[in-house]
């Protein structure tokens, strides 16, 4: 049971959204600095606008996809590659995603945009598009993603759009140049979304000097103009929306949780699982909710930018330079540092001080105009193998700055008039003009989307959603409006919704929290060496044998909700698991087969952790379990309970003697290789505040959702949460 592991997965995924709007990461007003009349901080983005950069493309408006497409990653050391500080043991290596065709073709490089790794689920969108049209794909994080800072970055101090550009430039020429013979290239082209929009702009233009790779063509997808008026007016975003310091971000962050907790308690689900999403979208429903979402993204991301930037440039904002954070240390209270700095500090306190005194001839000024796409413009005006894509209604952009592209790509630039910032990445029309562009087919806007494939009428059967994308924003049966209507139709104890004040606080009780950083660090470290390549081998495993195994030890686990079902008086679930017990061992041939799902038996296991639980017991401090991961005291008692279940009912005698320890470890093997998650993919230090935070907080509306109706439990909002 590798329960922690599981969660962090679900945190990966059907948490994203969760994870945007809970860090408890917020800005606090500072002193601004005007790169340039940005406008009104939302851009050109109207309400849909705002809503579409969140959510996203529904699955069922994607263009169609391939269902599978194949994905190595590869890992590489590059050969400039600065110090790594003890805080970033885990970057120490360039981690790109390859999908190679298994014949000659053009190379499709795709950089990623602000913050983000080379596999997200837009990349993954982007990916299969490539993939599918014939393209090999190689996909590159951002040059402010902090593994790409702490692996490829000859500065560290990221944010100079033509240097982090030749960075990544050298790193595809390393990257390419060792990639298996067996590969063929024909032609290389250059893609990038957001930041990496311009990134690959820049990229294009060095090779035209350089001829290292002949770059074909590129493809910008909401680009920004000026990178810092961009960054400038997403600061301006974050305190119309959120507000100055803890008690805007601590205002949100009780509201969200309300929401959430209100959700599945009305709806009945006590596990929070992939649906997650639609919970949120039931509860960001506002302008405002929108724009703390975007706005709080950039944040994150500039606080691992801001956070390396000044340990390689050895200001000293936040990090001593003589006695820099090791391994163990708390971070806490440099990110609380870090949440109330704005862009402008960072360029004033690191990046500035860093370049002027490595480019004698540098004012802040030049470094302002650098950060522009003004310094590839003849080459995006005279040469016919620029394109771009863009909205009209793009959050970081105004109108002189689409004005600008407009003129000075003309015909290479395709206007769709909605989406906001990448909210309409993967529809028909905007892979299907990518591709032309690529393929120099585009022949300039104006040409009609094909009506069969229309934005609302293509169907969730016709476009397979690509893996790692987020689930549609569907409208939630749970919603508000519906919390007081559910609760009216059973003859029950009618639900008294949470307030604000029911919500725990921000922070999270952790009193052994330098051993848990340890154990987080054993954990990952294993978890690479040894229990993920055992995994994957395993995944080679024909798929119904794979599939079979699952259900066996699912179908196993019914006894413990059985048992754990009665010890909480939850007799319909009780009698639910029982059913599907019977049902799967007999009829699906001793467990190897989920029969019950299809007879709507659903599977909603309990644990001894649920039962502790509904005795009053709360979670208690933060606690990270060797191999298992992520959990708190309650739950690593409630382990031992479920284990004590097992070896106490021990269904036709397989757990004790020595075929105990094999079928333990078949089933940790089985769950891992089921459970999509990477320690450190977000290639941040933050990451273990990060999952600490979520996972509290997943188990405390869980809690929550498991009393059910009746009036909120009481708690100390001032407390940290689990004391």
């Amino acid at each position: 049971m590798l329960g922690g592991l599981e969660i962090a997965a679900g945190l990966a995924h059907g948490l994203s959204l969760l994870t945007l709007c809970l860090t408890g990461l917020a800005a606090a007003a500072q002193p601004a600095v005007e790169f340039s009349d940005p406008g009104p901080p939302t851009g050109l983005a109207d309400s849909a606008a705002l809503r579409a950069t969140v959510f996203g493309t529904p699955p069922q408006d994607l263009a169609p996809l391939p269902q599978t497409v194949p994905l190595r990653e590869i890992n590489i050391a590059v050969p400039w590659a600065r110090p790594v500080p003890e805080v970033f043991w885990f970057d120490r290596k360039l981690r790109v995603w390859f999908s190679a065709q298994d014949h000659p073709a053009p190379l499709a490089v795709v950089i990623s945009g602000t913050g983000s790794d080379g596999n997200t689920a837009k990349i993954s969108i982007l990916r299969a598009a490539l993939y599918g049209a014939g393209y090999h794909v190689l996909t590159l994080p951002s040059p402010t993603f902090p593994g790409f800072i702490v692996a490829a970055s000859s500065t560290g101090v990221a944010g100079d759009l033509r240097q982090d550009s030749r960075d990544l430039y050298a790193a595809m020429q390393q990257i390419i140049a060792h990639l298996p013979h067996r590969i063929r290239i024909t032609d290389i082209d250059v893609l990038g979304y957001s930041l990496g929009a311009a990134n690959a702009a820049v990229i294009k233009s060095i090779d035209a000097t350089e001829g290292k790779l002949n770059i074909h063509r590129a493809v910008m997808i909401n680009p920004p103009v000026s990178l810092f008026a961009s960054m400038d007016r997403l600061d301006k975003l974050f305190a119309a929306s959120i507000g100055p310091g803890d008690a805007g971000i601590e205002k949100l962050y009780r509201r969200l949780y309300a929401g959430l907790a209100d959700y599945y308690r009305a709806s009945e689900k006590v596990q929070i699982g992939t649906e997650v999403l639609a919970a949120a979208g039931s509860v960001l429903n506002t302008d405002a909710d929108f724009s703390a979402a975007i706005a709080l993204t950039f944040r994150i991301a500039l606080i691992n930018v801001f956070f390396a930037g000044d340990i390689y440039a050895r200001t000293g904002v936040v990090v001593d330079p003589e006695h820099p954070p090791r391994v163990g240390d708390s971070l806490e209270g440099i990110a609380r540092t870090l949440r109330d700095k704005p862009f402008s500090e960072y360029f004033w306190n690191v990046f500035a001080p860093y370049y002027l005194a490595r480019r004698p001839d540098a004012t802040p000024g030049s470094l302002l105009a650098d950060s522009r796409l003004d310094i590839v413009g003849d080459s995006l005006h005279n040469n016919p193998d620029y394109y771009a894509q863009t909205n009209s209604d793009d959050v970081i952009l105004d109108r002189p700055e689409l004005a600008w592209l407009q003129s000075t790509l003309g015909e290479r630039i395709a206007v769709y008039d909605h989406g906001g910032h990448l909210g309409n990445l993967g529809e028909p029309r905007q892979i299907a003009d990518m591709l032309d562009m690529l393929a120099g087919r585009w022949k300039g806007p104006g040409g009609a989307l094909p009506p069969e494939r229309s934005r609302h009428e293509s169907s969730a059967a016709e476009t397979p959603a690509p893996p790692g994308t987020p689930a549609a924003p569907a409208a939630s049966p749970a919603s508000a409006t519906s919390v007081s209507g559910a609760s009216e139709q059973e003859d029950i104890e009618p639900l008294v919704p949470l307030t604000t004040a029911d919500a725990p606080s921000m922070y999270t009780y952790d009193p052994w929290e330098r051993l848990n950083r340890f154990t987080y660090r054993f954990n990952a470290r294993f978890d690479e060496a040894i229990f993920l390549p055992v995994a994957n081998g395993y995944r080679r495993v024909p798929s119904p044998i794979r599939s079979g195994i699952h259900n066996f030890f699912s179908n196993l686990s019914e006894v413990d909700s059985v048992v754990n079902y009665g010890l909480q008086a939850r007799i319909p679930g009780g009698a639910r698991s029982i059913g599907r017990f019977v049902i799967n061992s007999t009829v699906g041939i001793g467990g190897l087969f989920d029969v019950a799902t299809r007879f709507k038996l659903q599977n909603a296991p309990t644990g001894f952790s649920a039962t502790l639980s509904t005795w009053g017991l709360h979670p208690g401090p933060y606690l990270v379990m060797p191999i298992l991961g992520p959990s708190t005291l309650r739950d690593g008692v409630g382990y031992l309970g479920d284990y004590g279940i097992y070896y106490g009912v021990n269904v036709a005698d397989l757990y004790r003697g020595y075929q105990s320890y094999g079928l333990s470890t078949v089933n940790a093997v089985d769950t891992r290789a089921n459970t999509d998650f990477r320690y450190y993919s977000t290639g941040s230090p933050f990451e273990y505040e990060v999952i600490r935070f979520l996972y509290v907080r997943k188990r405390l509306i869980e809690d929550e959702a498991l009393h059910g109706k009746g009036k909120p439990r009481q708690r100390d909002v001032h407390a940290p949460a689990g004391e």
